[in-house]
Order: structure tokens, then C-alpha cells, then sequence
């Protein structure tokens, strides 16, 4: 080993040249590199093709949930709602337009087929709101919501096919209870339903009448027991809708129809009972013919001078108040029967017109007639003898009737002849 300085040879271990003094820096070992281990690498195997159909199926699956989440979202929240509403609402789609009404109880008068019916008549509903539009197009404009996102309200611009203008209406919603498939909120339609929904509409009728009522017989479960009465049975139906339906009732033997379109803003109720303007032709003389076998049996009573204690079982009746007719009949018996001067022989009727009948508070039926009469006297002169006189003439009288076990009863009568003139 030599001095890098001067070249003198250097003595083993030395750390400085004994010639020229300078440092021997010694050389640094060497420091044989590591070595590397192979790495066995395993040759990359090509994808199956059953891995890369199930990948796509995945990706397909992923972006089809997305779709249709953000579809769902926008179906079920207020817009979605309101759109289809008003696509049901433009094509008349009963089964769409049905299930918004969210019906429950007793569906007997609010059926589909009910609104089906009423949908495609020309009767509509009695307030219907759109329902009774022909919408030819429309406009979902912007959703407000309100209540801490429990309501909203829904502004749509629409066209009627009547008009040419473009009006405006706000669609109500609020948020119901569930979810729709677990996720979306349930945002059901306030619109207008409350307008077309009757709830117990009231149908009083005299007791024991039959009830129909839209083609449907009133049965005991709709007998409100609490507010009908001896004279008056009260029925109470539910829910029905707002259109012009059809009440017929038989009513001691009568037929008695009449039409009526309920509505929520008032009372619901209606009272059936004879009347000449919901009574056939047929049944107005039926009644007239009651009447005047009625009278005709009256007088025959008088003739053969029956007082009131011998006819008085033929009118009576269970829960019956004879007391007016007993005090007219009375009357007529002083006047007709106890008359000294004046015998009646005979009394016939000759021709009977009901010109007015109404139904009283009391459930009494009052019938105003005019009939014609002719009748036979005898005449008691001022020497004591008879002279049979006739005559003709015609009287404006009243009957009062009460309904009992299907038939009309005579309870009271006023105007009734009681004088017989000689001339």
C-alpha cells in the first residue's frame, strides 16, 4: 500500500506517511450487493365470459335503480300525483278517478259502478270541480310546500274545450301515513272530494213505507231508530254521491217517485210523502176513488142514521185519534140524521177531483177535494106532509188520512155537506 501524497511505501496499518506526514485514508470495503429474489409471476388469466355478463348485469342494475328511483321519486311526489290526476281527469278514466276518492265504510251507494255511472251521464255531479270539466289540455306549473313538508299545493294551468282562455287552479295535497314501496312519501289529493261525497244524507218517509233509492231497497240497517217516530221512519245512508238520483217509496199502496241531487253545502235530507206532482196518473185516481167511497159510506152511515157509537169501530185503528172525526161526525149526524124537516134518502157522488195533498207534521195526510153530488129528501111541510125533493150540487171539502198497517185511514174531514136545500 503507497501514500497517495508522495508514493512512499506505507507500513500495514499506518495512518500516516512517515515521509510526507499525510493521513492515510484507508479504502473502503466493498460490500458485495444483495440479492434479489425472483418473484414467481403468475401469468394473468383472460376474463370468463360468465364474469363479464354478471358485471354487466350489475352495471345495468345500478344505473336501472337510479332511473328508477329518480322516476319513482318524481311519480310519487305532488307533481307526479297531480299529472296523473289530471291525465285521468282529460281521458275520463273512471278506474284512475275512483281510486283518488279513497273510499271507506259502506260502499253500497258510492260503488265504481255508481261513479261510472254518474261520470258518463249527462247529469255530472252536483259540485263537482273538475270532474265536470272536459279538460283538452293542461300545465303542471310550480309545487309550494307548507306544514314543515307535510302539505303542498300544486298550481296547474289548463284549458277548457268551451273556452279558448287559460285559467288557473291550485291542487291541495298533504302527506299521508306509510310509504309508497318503503321509500317515497304518500302524498294523497284533497281536491274537491269533499263536494261530491254526501255523508247520511237523511230519507224520512211515513212509517212502514218501502224505500228504493237509486235502484237499491232501503233494508233495516239504515233505520235510524233514534229519530224516527210512530208517524215517520228516518233512514240514514252513509255516503253517497252528489248527482241526481232517483227515491221511490210505496207509500199505504202508492207509488211515489221523485228525483233529487244532494249536495254537502246543506242539510242533507229529504222528505218523501204523497204529493199530486209524484203521483201517477193511475194513483191519483186510486186515491180519488178511496175518497169517494169514503164519503159515499159516510153519508150511507147518516141515512140510516148510525150515530158515532155504532161506527166507530170501522175507523178505528191501532194508536188511532178519532177525537176530530168523532166531533165532525157528530156534527153532520145533529145536522143530517136529527133533522126534523129534512130526511136524506139518498147521496151519490157523482164525480171526485183531489186538487191539493200534502203531508203534515204529524204525519197526517191532507187531501183537498171538490166533488159532485146528487141526493134525495124527504121534505117535511109546514102541514106534515112529505115531499120528496132531489137535487144536484157540488162541495169544496178536506179529508185528513193516517198511514197504518199499509193503508190510509180516515181521521178527520171538514167542509162536508150538511145542509140540503128544497129548491
Amino acid at each position: 500500500m503507497y501514500c497517495g501524497e508522495c508514493g512512499a511505501k506505507l507500513e500495514k496499518d499506518a495512518t500516516f506517511c512517515s515521509e510526507c506526514g499525510t493521513k492515510v485514508e484507508k479504502p473502503k470495503e466493498k460490500t458485495p450487493p444483495k440479492e434479489t429474489p425472483v418473484r414467481q409471476v403468475t401469468p394473468r388469466q383472460p376474463m370468463s365470459k360468465t364474469k363479464k355478463i354478471i358485471l354487466g348485469v350489475c352495471a345495468v342494475v345500478v344505473v336501472v335503480l337510479a332511473l328508477g328511483y329518480n322516476y319513482l321519486s318524481e311519480k310519487f311526489g305532488p307533481k307526479g300525483v297531480v299529472k296523473e290526476y289530471f291525465e285521468a281527469v282529460v281521458n275520463k278514466d273512471v278506474d284512475v278517478l275512483y281510486d283518488f276518492l279513497d273510499i271507506e265504510g259502506d260502499k253500497t251507494f258510492v260503488s265504481k259502478d255508481k261513479f261510472k255511472s254518474v261520470m258518463e251521464s249527462k247529469l255530472k255531479f252536483a259540485s263537482g270541480g273538475m270532474l265536470n270539466m272536459d279538460i283538452s289540455k293542461y300545465q303542471i306549473d310550480k309545487v309550494i310546500y307548507g306544514d314543515g313538508k307535510l302539505s303542498a299545493k300544486v298550481t296547474v294551468n289548463y284549458t277548457s274545450k268551451n273556452s279558448n282562455e287559460e285559467a288557473t287552479t291550485t291542487v291541495y295535497l298533504t302527506k299521508g301515513k306509510g310509504k309508497q314501496f318503503f321509500i317515497f312519501d304518500n302524498w294523497e289529493l284533497k281536491e274537491g272530494y269533499e263536494s261530491i261525497l254526501v255523508k247520511d244524507y237523511e230519507i224520512k218517509v211515513p212509517a212502514g213505507s218501502k224505500v228504493t233509492v237509486d235502484k237499491i231497497d232501503l233494508d233495516e240497517k239504515y233505520l235510524d231508530k233514534d229519530n224516527s217516530s210512530k208517524v215517520w221512519d228516518v233512514y240514514k245512508i252513509p255516503q253517497m254521491f252528489s248527482s241526481e238520483i232517483a227515491i221511490s217509496a210505496n207509500i199505504a199502496g202508492f207509488e211515489v217517485t221523485d228525483t233529487v241531487a244532494p249536495t254537502s253545502y246543506s242539510y242533507a235530507s229529504h222528505t218523501l210523502s204523497l204529493e199530486l206532482d209524484n203521483l201517477s196518473k193511475e194513483d191519483v185516481e186510486k186515491l180519488e176513488t178511496q175518497v169517494k167511497t169514503d164519503i159515499t159510506t159516510l153519508y150511507q152511515n147518516l141515512i140510516e142514521k148510525k150515530n158515532w157509537d155504532a161506527v166507530k169501530d170501522s175507523y178505528n185503528f191501532k194508536d188511532a185519534d178519532l177525537e176530530e172525526l168523532q166531533e165532525e161526525y157528530e156534527s153532520l149526524y145533529e145536522s143530517v140524521a136529527e133533522n126534523s124537516s129534512r130526511t136524506l134518502k139518498e147521496f151519490e157522488v157523482t164525480s171526485m177531483k183531489v186538487n191539493g195533498l200534502s203531508s203534515e207534521d204529524d204525519g197526517m195526510l191532507r187531501v183537498g177535494i171538490k166533488f159532485n153530488y146528487n141526493y134525495k129528501i124527504d121534505y117535511k111541510r109546514y102541514d106534515d106532509s112529505i115531499e120528496e125533493k132531489t137535487g144536484k150540487n157540488s162541495s169544496n171539502s178536506t179529508l185528513y188520512y193516517q198511514y197504518s198497517d199499509g193503508q190510509l185511514k180516515l181521521v178527520d174531514a171538514s167542509y162536508l155537506v150538511s145542509y140540503f136545500s128544497t129548491y
